[in-house]
């Protein structure tokens, strides 16, 4: 009785410990990335996006407002609201508003071009509690994403890639950037990462219709909260459609989840509302015009071999860009140094490191090909599609553009790292026999 009793509490030890180190590691991962909200650099954007987040308010009080017209009430809010997901504005106006704010006293969105005093002279950029109030939820959603994609990690059937892959991802300097502030990637990430995760879980639980709703919510939360998340939802589906051929019921479940993603975007986007067909294409075409406009004052890549070295740049070196305007450092350069001195900006990557990272995603995509189960398939999938759409696709050196390849790395790093380091146990092992 007294060995049961002995062997009994060891084994509750063993599960406790195994329990409470992934927690304190995410708990400390998730500190360190909130840590930092306060003292990221400031970027116009993030007004505009703060002004645009008295939707939240209007969609419950004045929900004409934020429908379709032609012609738009107001022109620059309607491109806007093809433009961006609404998933944010939501959010952002719950934080402001439990926080006392008032829509009338949110600022205006910023006007490129009138300088740094005239915006905050007349009321085109928010005061500094507004704009970390404003912050807040993204870095939140953006801190939730590093619990994601240690559990992605961890059904890889490697706790060591949960961690590397995690650790990769709070000190991405990028990532950080991006993800604190009040825009609209924290959440891009986050939802992106769930449906990369619920797309797994259905795949090892195949007839289990709580995964495949669970995929279908966070898909269509994911496009909500940018549309360029559908990229992700696209490879997954794609990746979960093969594996349900087969079996009826797996298919109409998939099926199910894609309807399901559909429903939960139209919903949330009211400007999408009455002819969604013909919404679909002026939001491409709002896009599109996008994406010309600023290769066309900005510049874009010059040629293949040139995309492809800003594409390698930017998903393997990873040094933050503040800013895509060369004249925006001379409003933030202080912000920046500011920054940069304290120990809240993660790991700037240089070539070296860089040469690194290639080898081991490399080496951790040719162990996921050479096992080939259902899940690491997925992964797969959605990593090269992530590397493969952000590669051909992004015509110019915006380090925001690439934000999705950097979770994708750190997976494939992280089973590089996994697989060097059990082949360096084997050789310890028969060392040790011998």
């Amino acid at each position: 009785m007294r060995c049961d009793y002995r062997h009994t509490q060891k084994g509750k030890s063993r599960v406790m410990k195994s329990r409470l180190i992934p927690l304190l590691w995410l708990i400390a991962l998730s500190f360190y990335i909130l840590a930092g909200m306060r003292d990221v650099p400031f970027h116009g954007d993030e007004s505009t996006i703060i002004w645009m987040s008295r939707d939240g308010v209007y969609t419950f009080t004045d929900i004409n407002r934020v429908t379709y017209h032609d012609p738009p009430l107001v022109e620059t809010e309607q491109h806007l609201r093809f433009l961006n997901g609404t998933l944010f504005r939501y959010i952002a106006a719950f934080f402001w508003t439990v926080d006392g704010y008032h829509v009338d006293e949110i600022n205006d969105q910023w006007v490129w071009g009138a300088g740094w005093d005239w915006n905050y002279a007349n009321g085109h950029a928010p005061d500094d509690h507004l704009l970390n109030v404003s912050r807040l939820p993204s870095a939140l959603m953006f801190a939730a994403g590093v619990w994601v994609i240690f559990a992605i990690g961890w059904q890889l059937d490697n706790k060591w890639v949960a961690y590397f892959a995690s650790l990769y991802y709070a000190l991405n300097p990028a990532l950080l950037l991006n993800g604190r502030r009040a825009m609209f990637e924290g959440g891009l990430i986050f939802f992106s990462l769930l449906v990369v995760l619920f797309g797994v879980l259905w795949i090892k639980n195949r007839g289990s219709w709580k995964w495949a709703i669970l995929l279908g919510v966070a898909s269509g939360l994911a496009v909500t909260s940018k549309h360029p998340a559908v990229l992700t939802v696209a490879s997954v589906f794609i990746a979960c459609g093969f594996f349900a051929l087969k079996n009826r019921r797996d298919m109409l479940q998939i099926l199910t989840a894609g309807v399901l993603s559909l429903m939960v975007f139209y919903c949330l986007t009211p400007v999408w509302w009455g002819d969604p067909i013909q919404r679909a294409g002026q939001v491409l075409d709002a896009r599109d015009d996008l994406l010309s406009g600023q290769v066309a004052t900005f510049g874009g890549y010059d040629n293949f071999i040139d995309q492809s070295a800003g594409f390698l740049r930017q998903t393997f070196i990873v040094k933050p860009q503040y800013y895509e305007v060369d004249t925006w450092a001379t409003f933030i350069d202080h912000q920046i140094q500011a920054y940069e001195s304290t120990i809240w900006g993660g790991i700037n990557g240089s070539v070296w490191t860089a040469g690194v990272l290639i080898m081991l995603v490399v080496l951790g995509m040719g162990v996921l090909i050479r096992r080939r189960s259902p899940q690491e398939i997925l992964v797969l999938v959605w990593g090269g599609g992530m590397f493969i759409s952000a590669w051909l696709l992004t015509p110019l050196e915006w380090q925001r553009y690439y934000l999705m390849t950097y979770p994708a790395v750190g997976i494939f790093a992280g089973v590089g790292v996994s697989w060097i380091t059990h082949r360096i146990r084997l050789a310890q092992n028969k060392q040790r026999v011998g």
